[in-house]
Parts: C-alpha cells; sequence; structure tokens
C-alpha cells in the first residue's frame, strides 16, 4: 500500500510552515515558491494544503504517462519521482496535473519526493492539517474531499 501526504483543510490554519520547512529541506532557503507542498487560500477561512499523493488522487501514472521523456518514475516504494537529468522542462506535467502541486523551477519540473520517507512539512504542522499515511478508504474519501475544495481554488 502506497505511504503518502493527505492534507485537512478543515484542520489547516494558513500558517505556512510546510511550505517553509520543505523549501528550506530541499533548496536551503525560506521561499514557499520552492516548495512541492502549497496551501491555497479558499475563502477567509479554508486554507488547502496540497501536496502530490503519488497517484491516489489523479489515477494511477498519470504523470508519468503525458511525460513525452519518461523522466517521471515510480521508485521501489510507490514514489513518483521525476528525475532531473532527464527532464527537459516542457511543462506538460506541470500543465496538466489536476491537482496542480507540480513545480517549474529552473525549468525543471518538481514535486514531492516524501523527503526520503521522513517528510518534514508533517513535522511542523502543529495543526494537524497534513498527515503522513498509508492510503486506504478513509483517506481516499478526504482525497476526494479536498479535491472538490481544489476544484473551486482553481
Amino acid at each position: 500500500m502506497v505511504k503518502a501526504i493527505i492534507g485537512h483543510p478543515e484542520k489547516c490554519t494558513g500558517c505556512r510552515l510546510c511550505e517553509i520547512s520543505c523549501s528550506l529541506y530541499h533548496h536551503g532557503v525560506s521561499n514557499p515558491v520552492l516548495s512541492y507542498i502549497q496551501v491555497h487560500r479558499k475563502g477567509v477561512t479554508v486554507d488547502v494544503p496540497l501536496t502530490c499523493t503519488h497517484g491516489e488522487d489523479c489515477g494511477e501514472d498519470f504523470c508519468m504517462t503525458v511525460c513525452p521523456v519518461s523522466a517521471i518514475d515510480r521508485d521501489e516504494n510507490g514514489v513518483v519521482k521525476i528525475d532531473q537529468d532527464a527532464c527537459i522542462g516542457c511543462r506538460i506535467c506541470y500543465q496538466r496535473c489536476p491537482m496542480h502541486v507540480i513545480r517549474m523551477i529552473d525549468d525543471k519540473a518538481f514535486k514531492c519526493d516524501l523527503c526520503g520517507g521522513d517528510p518534514q512539512c508533517v513535522k511542523v504542522c502543529t495543526a494537524g492539517a497534513i498527515e503522513f499515511v498509508e492510503i486506504g478508504e478513509k483517506e481516499m474519501e478526504q482525497i476526494k474531499r479536498t479535491k472538490e475544495l481544489v476544484k473551486e481554488v482553481f
């Protein structure tokens, strides 16, 4: 069973510490633009934390299928990863991602890699708005609810 990060918008306070911890871990700077998790504001009181759920939200192998150079693949743990050396920066995965969680940085595609199995964003979320869990029926329902909110945000 795949483990992924799922968001709970009803718990999110919009503090964006998850974005800061992600950018610090991956790029060494505090810059939300470089984060692989994004918090989107929906109205005054609802913030929606989003990151890649490794095929659980968009359909199996979606981003892998649209990549023209096969730079996106699944590792032995089921984590969908982007090979930066193979990525040509065509932006197709970025444009087609239904959850809008692929980032373009310096003409390369980036997305959540689960920090090697120890997601930093989950560690700093004191509100419990993001969890690193095995995806089961309950988690799929949460993902579906979040996906509905995403449609309203974008």
